[in-house]
Protein backbone atom coordinates (compact mmCIF):
# COMPACT_ATOMS: atom_id res chain seq x y z
CA UNK A 1 0.00 0.00 0.00
CA UNK A 2 1.55 3.42 -0.67
CA UNK A 3 0.36 7.21 -0.25
CA UNK A 4 -0.24 9.90 -2.38
CA UNK A 5 1.60 12.57 -0.87
CA UNK A 6 1.45 16.73 -1.89
CA UNK A 7 5.49 16.66 -3.77
CA UNK A 8 4.41 13.15 -5.55
CA UNK A 9 1.21 14.89 -6.64
CA UNK A 10 2.41 17.79 -7.98
CA UNK A 11 5.07 15.72 -10.02
CA UNK A 12 2.31 13.21 -11.37
CA UNK A 13 -0.73 15.66 -11.69
CA UNK A 14 -1.09 15.82 -15.64
CA UNK A 15 -0.28 11.97 -16.00
CA UNK A 16 -2.64 10.77 -12.93
CA UNK A 17 -5.59 13.05 -14.66
CA UNK A 18 -4.63 12.11 -17.88
CA UNK A 19 -4.71 7.88 -17.03
CA UNK A 20 -8.03 8.65 -15.02
CA UNK A 21 -9.61 10.52 -18.63
CA UNK A 22 -8.40 7.85 -20.63
CA UNK A 23 -9.71 4.66 -18.38
CA UNK A 24 -11.99 5.68 -16.53
CA UNK A 25 -14.93 6.27 -19.57
CA UNK A 26 -14.82 2.54 -20.29
CA UNK A 27 -14.21 0.96 -17.07
CA UNK A 28 -17.85 2.49 -16.11
CA UNK A 29 -18.88 -0.17 -19.08
CA UNK A 30 -17.39 -2.98 -17.62
CA UNK A 31 -17.59 -2.21 -14.10
CA UNK A 32 -20.41 -4.85 -13.52
CA UNK A 33 -18.96 -7.45 -16.00
CA UNK A 34 -17.01 -10.56 -14.33
CA UNK A 35 -13.52 -10.67 -14.77
CA UNK A 36 -13.37 -14.03 -17.00
CA UNK A 37 -9.46 -13.94 -17.65
CA UNK A 38 -6.73 -12.25 -17.41
CA UNK A 39 -2.79 -13.43 -19.25
CA UNK A 40 0.26 -12.02 -19.39
CA UNK A 41 0.91 -11.74 -23.52
CA UNK A 42 4.43 -11.84 -23.33
CA UNK A 43 6.68 -13.68 -21.79
CA UNK A 44 8.15 -10.58 -20.04
CA UNK A 45 4.66 -9.54 -18.59
CA UNK A 46 4.72 -6.47 -20.10
CA UNK A 47 1.78 -6.73 -22.27
CA UNK A 48 -1.20 -7.85 -20.93
CA UNK A 49 -4.75 -8.86 -21.56
CA UNK A 50 -8.40 -8.72 -19.95
CA UNK A 51 -11.47 -10.50 -20.66
CA UNK A 52 -15.07 -9.62 -19.33
CA UNK A 53 -18.25 -11.39 -19.70
CA UNK A 54 -19.73 -8.72 -21.89
CA UNK A 55 -17.10 -10.31 -24.48
CA UNK A 56 -15.11 -6.34 -23.78
CA UNK A 57 -10.98 -7.11 -23.67
CA UNK A 58 -8.20 -4.20 -22.91
CA UNK A 59 -4.85 -5.24 -23.67
CA UNK A 60 -2.31 -3.10 -22.01
CA UNK A 61 1.34 -2.26 -22.70
CA UNK A 62 3.62 -1.65 -19.93
CA UNK A 63 6.52 -1.63 -21.63
CA UNK A 64 8.89 1.12 -23.02
CA UNK A 65 8.34 0.01 -26.61
CA UNK A 66 5.23 -0.20 -28.74
CA UNK A 67 4.08 -3.94 -29.31
CA UNK A 68 1.73 -5.16 -32.20
CA UNK A 69 -1.39 -7.23 -30.78
CA UNK A 70 -3.09 -8.95 -33.53
CA UNK A 71 -2.40 -6.56 -36.26
CA UNK A 72 -3.14 -3.37 -33.93
CA UNK A 73 -0.70 -1.17 -32.77
CA UNK A 74 -0.29 -0.91 -29.06
CA UNK A 75 1.74 1.82 -28.06
CA UNK A 76 4.01 2.47 -25.55
CA UNK A 77 2.46 2.91 -22.18
CA UNK A 78 -0.99 2.50 -24.00
CA UNK A 79 -3.66 0.13 -24.01
CA UNK A 80 -6.43 -1.08 -26.78
CA UNK A 81 -9.84 -1.47 -25.90
CA UNK A 82 -11.78 -4.12 -27.95
CA UNK A 83 -15.36 -4.84 -28.45
CA UNK A 84 -16.63 -8.72 -28.66
CA UNK A 85 -17.06 -8.40 -32.28
CA UNK A 86 -13.10 -7.73 -32.77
Amino acid sequence: MWSLDKNRWDAYKYTFIQSYKNVCPWLQKVGYDELLSHRFVTEDHKVQATEFSSGKKVVVNFGDIDYEFNGQLIKAKGCIFLNSNN
